[in-house]
């Protein structure tokens, strides 16, 4: 009796997270996902730089209309105020920090990714870039 040769199952990434409920490739291979764009935050450190000299300019403004010490309670919250948004700002570049950083992981994750799969696959030299041919 004849055995029936079996295709190997193959799967596409595709397959695996539909099959495996995912949704992202970086998942199925542990890597981290992808970062959110990061613009918004910087127009929003734009705004809270803008509120601040908004309010710097105020102070100014009560510093130097004082003639009697009559404004002191307002100087005082425009101090307060410019000390609250300094948290803000540090706190939101610090998101900004904690964001690149996450990005470079998910670089170097891709990286060990591909390296990985460069090494294993026959005729990989197809895959290098046709300047380095040569040099081959």
């Amino acid at each position: 009796m004849r055995r029936k040769s079996r295709k190997p199952i193959r799967y596409t990434v595709d397959d695996l997270k539909s099959k495996l409920d995912l949704d992202s490739s970086e998942e199925l291979f542990g890597i981290e996902i992808e970062v959110p764009q990061q613009c918004p935050k910087i127009n929003s450190f734009s705004d809270d730089i803008k509120v601040m000299r908004d309010h710097i300019n105020r102070l100014s403004e009560l510093i130097n209309d004082n003639e009697n010490n009559s404004n002191r309670i307002y100087i005082e919250r425009e101090c307060n105020i410019i000390k609250e948004y300094e948290k803000v700002l540090i706190e939101s570049f610090e998101e900004v920090r904690d964001a690149c950083q996450s990005l470079r992981t998910r670089g170097e994750g891709w990286k060990r990714l591909a390296r990985n799969l460069f090494d294993n696959i026959p005729y990989n030299k197809k895959y290098v870039d046709p300047k380095f041919l040569k040099q081959i």
